[in-house]
């Protein structure tokens, strides 16, 4: 049984395009890692710590960040 009957595509003649498809997508990719200085890379990769703190009462997070400031600690 066939869904499609006497099917006869010719792969090899159209190797030329599937190489300029191949390339183009290739350099295309190559490109976007160079214009976005190269992948966005998160911590497991960077390296440095990761901090999960729970409360027991709804709390401003910019009071997280300021008493964060005594510490010298960078990020967000």
């Amino acid at each position: 049984m066939r869904i499609i009957k006497e099917t006869k595509i010719e792969f090899m003649s159209q190797r030329k395009f599937g190489f300029i498809l191949s390339g183009t997508l290739l350099i295309a990719g190559l490109l976007s890692l160079l214009i976005n200085q190269g992948p966005k890379l998160s911590i497991d990769f960077k390296g440095g710590t990761l901090v999960s703190v729970q409360y027991d009462s709804n709390i401003e997070i910019s009071d997280v960040k300021n008493s964060l400031k005594s510490f010298s600690i960078e990020g967000k």
